[in-house]
Order: C-alpha cells, then sequence, then structure tokens
C-alpha cells in the first residue's frame, strides 16, 4: 500500500522510485514547543509510557558508550538516541492491541502488559540527527534504516528501510468559517502548534513480502505512534503548564 502524503518523499538512503512500500502519518501537538516533543521522541527510556506500537528498546550500542577518562569503564548504555546509535526496537504488530491514546480516552491509566504481549524484535541504526533550532526555520530531523548487523538484518539489496521523523512549529488556524446562515463569514484565529511528520521506505525483494502482510498493519500502527506521542505530549503540557 502507499500513503499519498508521503508518496513522493524520499528517505537519505531509500529513493521514492525504489520504494515498494511507503506508509507515514502526522499530527499536530498543542500545547508545547519542538524542543519538548524532540526530547521526548529521542529518549526511548519514555516509550513505555506512551509508544503502544514500540514500548520497548533494546540499545545495543552507543557512538559515545566509553568513558573518556577512563577507557577501561565502560559506562552503561544511554537510552537517548544519537547520531550512529544501535538498537532494537520491539514492537508490538498485533492489530487488537488498544493503543495508548485510546485507553486515555476510555479514561483507562494501564498502559498495557508487557509481558503478555508478543513483541518481535527489529534492529535499526540512526542515520540523521539533526536537532529543531528555534533560530532556524529548518524542522528537527531523525532517521533510523534498517541495520544489517543487527539480530535478524538482512543485506541492503534484499531488504532495506528507513524513517525519518520531522519535527517544527507551525501556525494553524482556528474557527469556522461561516456563521450559522451559512453567509456571514467568522473569524478566525491562528494558534502556533507542533508538526510531527514521519515517513518510511522500504525497499528490496523482502520489502514486498511485508507489504503484502503487513502493509495496512503498519500503516496503522504508525498512525497509532503520532496519536499516542500526541495525547503523551498534550496530558505533559497540561500537567506543567503553556510552553
Amino acid at each position: 500500500m502507499e500513503n499519498k502524503e508521503f508518496r513522493r518523499q524520499s528517505t537519505p538512503n531509500v529513493h521514492i522510485s525504489q520504494a515498494v512500500l511507503v506508509i507515514g502519518s502526522s499530527t499536530s501537538i498543542s500545547g508545547t514547543d519542538p524542543k519538548a516533543v524532540w526530547d521526548t521522541l529521542i529518549n526511548t527510556s519514555t516509550w513505555s509510557q506512551w509508544n503502544s506500537f514500540c514500548p520497548r528498546v533494546t540499545i545495543r550500542e552507543q557512538p559515545t558508550a566509553v568513558d573518556s577518562n577512563n577507557a577501561s569503564a565502560v559506562t552503561p548504555l544511554s537510552p537517548v538516541l544519537q547520531l550512529g546509535t544501535r538498537m532494537t526496537f520491539h514492537v508490538d504488530m498485533d492489530s487488537s492491541t488498544p493503543s495508548y491514546s485510546a485507553k486515555k480516552r476510555n479514561g483507562s491509566d494501564d498502559t498495557g502488559d508487557q509481558i503478555k504481549r508478543k513483541l518481535r524484535p527489529t534492529s535499526f541504526v540512526v542515520t540523521v540527527f539533526e536537532p529543531p533550532d528555534p533560530s532556524s526555520k529548518e524542522p528537527g530531523r531523525i532517521a533510523w534504516a534498517a541495520d544489517p548487523t543487527g539480530p535478524g538484518g538482512f543485506p541492503p539489496w534484499l531488504h532495506a528501510a528507513e524513517r525519518v521523523h520531522e519535527i517544527y512549529k507551525a501556525e494553524e488556524e482556528e474557527g469556522a468559517e461561516t456563521e450559522q446562515d451559512g453567509r456571514t463569514p467568522c473569524e478566525r484565529t491562528a494558534r502556533m502548534t507542533t508538526k510531527v511528520r514521519n515517513w518510511e521506505l522500504q525497499a528490496g525483494w523482502l520489502a514486498y513480502v511485508v507489504r503484502w502482510l503487513f502493509g495496512q498493519v503498519l500503516q496503522r500502527k504508525f498512525e497509532i505512534w503520532v496519536e499516542d506521542l500526541k495525547t503523551f505530549m498534550e496530558e505533559q503540557a497540561e500537567v506543567e503548564g503553556p510552553a
């Protein structure tokens, strides 16, 4: 299947002309700023709190994992992503699993019993890491690609996948276009939100299998990913007050 919003967008290492599968999703988050959303997204220790698609991440390698003051001392692997991080996502491909945002809408605080959930391991490496800069209009960007060196990895000619997140400030209009009579224009107001867009391209022979078996499920899981992030960030903003 193909997501229309992203069907013309490449990723840094997979060109759209090569893509067998295109999936993506986007959302607007109120009450917070791009940096706060970025910090939550790159800190995988928070994912168990909101990310029902990928509630657990194993960091396998960090570029700065060794203490520079003592080369023989191995420091704990940080859960925070950076350029070159190699990690394994433990993803829930069960379409019947309720999302974090759905549970919140239903008034449940239960984030899900991960022990009872069947999670599939998938290995990635961070290929782009560009934090949002308030002085620039460029969006923050992070990308991760399938890691052929990780558990269950495949050579790129057989299966290549890369996913990009963009996070930036955007202006959105509020208010109805007309009064109840359908003719009189209504005053519209603008508000600032944080926009999150993410898309993934998959190429190679195995991508055909993924598209056939999991295409629709993956598209829905990508939508749930941003829905969950939005719900979590807006909930945090209510607790902490205006950004």
